[in-house]
Order: C-alpha cells, then structure tokens, then sequence
C-alpha cells in the first residue's frame, strides 16, 4: 500500500508549510537537503516523537514504524551515501522509475534502527508529508503534520 495514502497526522510542533518549499530540479550531488530554518524544527518534532514517553507519542510511534530511544541518537544525517539511500527510497515509493536523478532529502536518523525522510514536496492532505524508514529504507509509514 502506499505510504501517501495512510499518513497519520500528528500535532506540528514547528516548521515551514510545504507549498513554500522550493524543489528546482534532481541533485547531480548534495542529496542531503538541509534548508536554513526548516531542518532545526522538524528535527525537534522527530526527536520528540523518538522520546516521548506519553501515550498520545506511544500510538504514533506505533502507527509509523518509529522506535522509542534516547535524544542522541535522533540526528541530521550528513552523509550523501545515506541520504542517496533515502531519496531513492522515496522515489520508489512515489512510482518513479528513475533512481539515478533523484531529489535531494533531508535525512534524520531516529532512534538505531530508524530513518525519517523529508522531500520537501511530500503532501498528506494540507500537511506535510514525512516518510519512516527502516535501516534498509523500506518504507514503514509516514507522519503529516
């Protein structure tokens, strides 16, 4: 099933509605996608989501294939070999062919065993569309907020 049709929504903690994001074009090189003043707030709201030890955090991590860990293993991750990992994996989860010209991501490691992956041109609905990954990138779910 694809993961944009059963994004759950969570409670937006902070960040940059999508349709001011701007996606020029695929990246040749630096797929690891960090826009000034969007990247600090998402990662905030995915190191709440890995730590959060409420009932309400509880279900969402459930509902999108996150794991409960500790606040310093949830980070931006810089490593374009790992972010080409996770625009591919995206791309193949929105039915593109093509996984030599993908989109550049920002990639978060949440938690050892997680990955959440941003495109920037990820809907669920009016919100913005974040994907949940395990280590091998396939695709658990995905979070709207």
């Amino acid at each position: 099933m694809n993961c944009v049709k059963v994004l759950i929504t969570a409670t937006a903690l902070a960040g940059l509605p999508a349709s001011r994001l701007v996606r020029a074009s695929p990246a040749r090189s630096q797929l690891c996608w960090q826009p000034a003043g969007y990247t600090a707030p998402v990662l905030a709201a995915v190191r709440s989501y890995v730590t959060g030890p409420d009932p309400k955090t509880a279900r969402l991590r459930a509902g999108v294939g996150l794991l409960q860990d500790s606040s310093e293993s949830v980070y931006v991750v810089t490593d374009e070999t790992i972010c080409r990992r996770g625009a591919v994996a995206i791309a193949l989860e929105k039915g593109r062919s093509d996984t030599i010209n993908v989109y550049p991501v920002l990639t978060i490691k949440a938690g050892r065993l997680r990955y959440v992956l941003d495109d920037g041109n990820t809907l669920g609905g009016e919100f913005e569309g974040r994907f949940v990954a395990d280590t091998s990138f396939h695709i658990l779910g995905a979070i709207a907020n």
